[in-house]
């Protein structure tokens, strides 16, 4: 299954049947221009983003090499599903984080979350050890809350 979307405001925004469930990975690669004359659909898309200025056509944003992104998003998905041994993502969590070789990024927010979840009695050691190893890897950013 394939979507075509445009980039907005540095956001991929894909058409409204494009229905992923949270936590599905894809993959982003821009698309050869395509001459004005293709599918209404394709016309309706270069209306939506018609600038608002004076001037004609919105320039084009610069891409950035796809290589050079060296860094990953972790939610608490990937954090509950490496904590609790019967979750059906554990293996993969606990594949993903030893042949990690990206910055891992996440927010303060995710892990308020990923400690509520853990707020059971027999969870609860396992969020103060997750902190403790993230504050301690020089290869993880907490973006904290603003």
């Amino acid at each position: 299954m394939s979507f075509v979307g445009v980039v907005s405001k540095g956001t991929v925004v894909l058409p409204p049947d494009a229905n992923l469930p949270d936590g599905t990975e894809v993959r982003v690669e821009p698309l050869p221009a395509k001459p004005q004359s293709e599918t209404s659909e394709r016309r309706h898309w270069h209306r939506a983003r018609r600038p608002s200025r004076p001037g004609g056509e919105p320039r084009p944003l610069p891409l950035r090499d796809a290589q050079k992104v060296k860094a990953i998003f972790a939610d608490s998905f990937y954090f509950l599903a490496l904590l609790r041994l019967e979750d059906s993502a554990h293996a993969r969590a606990i594949a993903a984080s030893q042949n990690r070789t990206e910055r891992l990024i996440t927010t303060a927010w995710i892990l308020t979350e990923v400690a509520d979840a853990l707020a059971v009695p027999a969870m609860r050691e396992g969020f103060p050890r997750l902190l403790a190893a993230l504050r301690a890897d020089p290869a993880c950013t907490i973006v904290p809350p603003t």
